[in-house]
């Protein structure tokens, strides 16, 4: 008897040692993607080559007849030569300085808006995973964990109490009038053991449950950040990035005389005769950089853009009487809120066909940096060659 107490009062003791709830899952201090190159100050620049690589292709010269040892014919064997051949091959690096870097970097360098947008989104993903870790621990594996004490103490009680009614039927069972009937004292041994064994069955259950919730809780909080921007890094996006965070090597040089370009206090009505409003155009704009969210792809959506920037008026801040400038190109925004968000109240919009404004480019030889401020906040920077296609696809429209 006293070895099975014992027994009892040991596996008591290590089962009351599994009282206290496991510890929380710890999300890691430092999540966030790191790009591989840091701004060092000196500026980016975009090289694109287009060059002709001799790779080996392989060339068909003939076929043969296959035949089996007994001379029955199988099929027929295509016999291929190799020869070397000629083919267009088209690259684009960034460079900081005089070091190379890859794209991401420099969309981050050049504080893309896009990619920005891009980057907090990735980064609030991971934030609200570790955010859900804690509050699983805090709800399911902590409500687990009151639900496996709970059990547990039924669990004791029952095989206390079974006991006890045990050791009682033992001593009184030899005597002819017991103060308890033997029949009394085994049913109440029996209500023991269904007590004791429905907590440990409560206490497995909620076991197997915090278990999951912990291996939940630890996969959640063990969220990283991802790199989801490749979507960015085409050639274009880059290049647009790079330029637009730079004067132009068109633009006039510092100390060199620009001719002041005034603009009249009010838009020509009869400019903007035919003209529609410029709904579509913030969305066209967003759309170069997104554009699998519209359907389409990103030759499409240059399309798209081009068409209804030919159709819509730009505007400019005219706060100070002239074309402002952005980085050396003419600053314009697709919509007067788009200007107002950016430049605030005191801004005074102004309008000017985007025709127009491409001859004034050509004449400034300059390029045109186009914003949009909504939801997204985008830009684009017109250079030269796209100024000129935009503006012989206007005149052979008229």
């Amino acid at each position: 008897m006293r070895k099975v107490v014992g027994g009892l009062v040991i596996g008591i003791g290590a089962a009351l040692g599994g009282c206290a709830p496991p510890a929380p899952p710890q999300a890691p201090a430092m999540y966030e993607y790191q790009v591989s190159h840091l701004s060092n100050g000196k500026p980016l620049r975009f090289e694109v080559k287009d060059s002709v690589r001799t790779v080996d292709k392989k060339v068909r010269v003939g076929e043969r007849q296959v035949y089996s040892a007994s001379g029955r014919y199988v099929g027929k064997e295509v016999v291929y030569t190799t020869e070397p051949t000629e083919v267009p091959f088209h690259e684009w690096h960034v460079y900081q300085g005089d070091t190379e870097i890859d794209a991401l970097s420099a969309l981050r360098i050049a504080r893309d808006a896009a990619f920005e947008a891009a980057y907090d989104q990735e980064r609030e993903r991971v934030r609200q995973s570790h955010a859900r870790a804690l509050e699983l621990y805090e709800t399911d594996v902590l409500r687990a964990q009151s639900k496996k004490n709970i059990g547990l103490g039924l669990g004791i009680v029952g095989i206390v109490g079974m006991l006890g009614a045990g050791v009682l039927f033992a001593a009184t069972k030899n005597d002819p009038s017991p103060p308890v009937p033997s029949a009394v004292t085994g049913a109440v041994s029996l209500g023991f053991m269904a007590v004791g064994v429905g907590g440990f069955y409560v206490r497995g259950q909620a076991v197997r449950e915090q278990d999951a919730a912990l291996r939940q809780a630890a996969k959640l909080a063990e969220v990283r950040m991802e790199n989801k921007f490749q979507r960015l890094a085409t050639e274009e996006h880059v290049r647009n990035a790079v330029e637009g965070q730079r004067p132009r090597a068109s633009a006039p040089a510092e100390g060199t005389a620009v001719p002041e370009i005034r603009m009249a206090k009010t838009l020509d009505p009869a400019l903007t005769t035919g003209i529609p409003n410029n709904e579509k155009l913030g969305p066209a704009l967003i759309a170069i950089w997104t554009p699998e969210a519209y359907g389409m792809d990103h030759a499409k959506a240059h399309e798209v853009f081009e068409r209804e920037l030919l159709r819509s008026v730009l505007y400019f801040n005219n706060a100070s009487g002239k074309m402002p400038r952005h980085e050396g190109n003419l600053a314009v925004y697709t919509d007067e809120a788009s200007l107002r968000a950016v430049e605030g109240e005191g801004s005074k919009p102004e309008g000017m066909p985007a025709v127009k404004l491409l001859a004034l480019a050509i004449a400034l030889q300059t390029g045109i940096y186009v914003h949009h401020e909504g939801q997204s906040s985008v830009f684009t920077v017109l250079d030269g060659d796209t100024i000129k296609k935009l503006l012989l696809r206007a005149t052979e429209h008229e």
